[in-house]
């Protein structure tokens, strides 16, 4: 099954339950008529339109990562990206699922510690050379959790201490 699959059956879910509520009159929303339960078409109609605005949301995250990305890519070939540091606001920002695990990973790091893009590699440490605080840390994790949607244990949290580390967990973990 695939998205567009998904995507195709709750559209078409929407419009037979819109269909059906069009059809109803004062007289068969009466008790005993034939839609009483109108009700729960309507929230059938507005579960089925959730799936398809989560699917927007997640092609419009990722639309808007890649034309950040290439935006940059162009930048920094023109020889205008090399020095210039990033915005603060961009740093946060977070790429979409498809993106690779590194890309996320990294995200995650700037948005919880707050370092330099270029200080990220896989043998840096959290804490000595990428400066977390406690706080970072606590941020660092929770970020992970939502991110990758798993669950940190505090002592799988104290054995990541580097960005190596980091990604030898998401690979036990089947995510890499």
């Amino acid at each position: 099954m695939n998205n567009q699959d998904d995507i195709s059956r709750a559209l078409a879910g929407i419009r037979s339950r819109l269909n059906t509520l069009a059809s109803i009159n004062a007289d068969s929303i009466l008790p005993g008529g034939p839609q009483q339960g109108y009700h729960q078409i309507v929230e059938e109609a507005y579960t089925a339109l959730g799936l398809v605005e989560t699917q927007i949301d997640e092609l419009r995250t990722e639309l808007e990562y890649q034309h950040k990305r290439l935006d940059e890519a162009r930048d920094t070939a023109l020889g205008k990206g090399a020095t210039r540091q990033q915005p603060k606001e961009a740093s946060g920002s977070k790429p979409p699922k498809t993106a690779p695990v590194e890309e996320r990973l990294k995200a995650v790091i700037m948005r919880a510690i707050e370092c330099d893009e270029k200080d990220i590699v896989p043998s840096a440490d959290l804490v000595n050379d990428l400066d977390a605080d406690s706080l970072g840390l606590v941020k660092f994790v929770m970020f992970m959790e939502e991110e990758f949607q798993i669950s940190i244990t505090d002592d799988e949290a104290e054995r990541m201490l580097t960005v190596r580390d980091v990604l030898e967990y998401l690979r036990r973990k089947g995510i890499v």
